[in-house]
């Protein structure tokens, strides 16, 4: 009897065993495939319409300019010319160009001297678009009679009166086709300018936030005049079909303040003085020629005695052929 209770106790001992053992077989099971099924859960579903999210293309990224790259000036100063260049100190119609044979070609320069104190700059009075006119008191002068660096007088015309004279033959080629004079800061910049007849176009710009006009009354009757509005930011195009015989003005027509000279010539030579007084007409033909000098002040300027109506001759020599300093007397301004 005793025998038979051991039997059932050790009969229940393996059957209890047994069970533990098929209990832990679920377990593992699920794990494994816990571990398999992981890679599946983390790959991203593929839209039902089958479409390609694409993402935005990024912008080129801007190239930076090279160090070696030298950018050109906005307002370029002309390459000085070759054998036997000059420095323009005052607008010229002609830069001066490489001579073919020096010994038919020379240069005319100078400098008109205000023999006297300066005169003190009268100030404009602005009568019209004052917020924009009244920020330049001192820009708005009077510029009739106007005194520069060293007691240069600016603005003088000087040119050539002799007919028929011989042009360099490389002159067109040291002309600009076009010529600029802007409205800025109410007034015509700049005050003064020469040019080629026929050759060159005035090209007038308005640099002021309000409108402007441009007004022109030529004496020769070959020439248009013109009384054209000029907005803000827009240039009007304007040329001389020929020569004056002395320089004409450019008026605004909105600002009765505004005034600016202008002289087209049937040739290259011609200049006006810069801030010091100075001008260079270049590659003038050698021999006698006849010039002429005019300042809207005085009109014809005798500022020799010799010069009767501001005409004077010289004889062009090869090279430099310099006036030196010319004294100009106040007197002449007296009207």
């Amino acid at each position: 009897m005793r025998g038979q209770c051991w039997l059932v106790v050790i009969l229940s001992a393996v059957m209890l065993g047994c069970g533990k053992s098929e209990a832990t077989k679920p377990a593992e099971s699920k794990t494994t495939e816990t571990k398999e099924s992981a890679p599946a859960a983390t790959t991203p579903a593929t839209p039902a319409n089958d479409a390609l999210t694409v993402p935005p293309a990024q912008p080129a990224a801007k190239e930076e300019p090279k160090a070696d790259v030298i950018l050109p000036p906005s307002d370029p100063t002309p390459e000085p010319p070759k054998n036997g260049s000059v420095d323009l100190t005052g607008p010229s119609v002609l830069s001066a160009v490489a001579a073919k044979d020096n010994a038919n070609w020379g240069t005319l320069k100078g400098r008109f001297v205000f023999d006297g104190p300066p005169p003190k700059p009268v100030k404009i009075e602005v009568t019209k678009d004052q917020e924009c006119c009244g920020k330049y008191p001192d820009e708005l002068v009077d510029e009739s009679v106007a005194v520069g660096d060293k007691g240069g007088l600016k603005w003088v015309f000087v040119y050539l009166r002799t007919k028929d004279a011989k042009v360099h033959p490389e002159a067109a080629s040291g002309v600009a086709s076009e010529i600029k004079i802007n409205n800025r800061h109410c007034r015509f910049n700049p005050h003064g300018s020469v040019l080629w007849a026929g050759k060159q176009t005035i090209v007038f710009g308005n640099e002021d936030p309000i409108n402007h006009a441009v007004k022109i009354d030529p004496l020769n009757a070959k020439n248009q005049a013109i009384n054209n509005q000029l907005p803000s930011g827009v240039d009007v195009k304007y040329s001389f079909s020929a020569e004056e015989r002395i320089p004409v003005s450019i008026t605004c027509g909105i600002h009765p303040w505004q005034k600016g000279w202008v002289l087209p010539m049937e040739n290259p030579y011609a200049a006006v003085t810069g801030d010091d007084g100075s001008f260079v007409i270049a590659n003038l033909p050698v021999g006698k020629l006849e010039f002429q000098v005019w300042q809207e002040k005085s009109g014809y300027l005798a500022a020799k005695s010799d010069w009767k109506r501001g005409r004077f001759e010289m004889e062009i020599k090869p090279g430099d052929n310099d006036l030196g300093d010319i004294k100009v007397s106040p007197k002449l301004f007296e009207k």
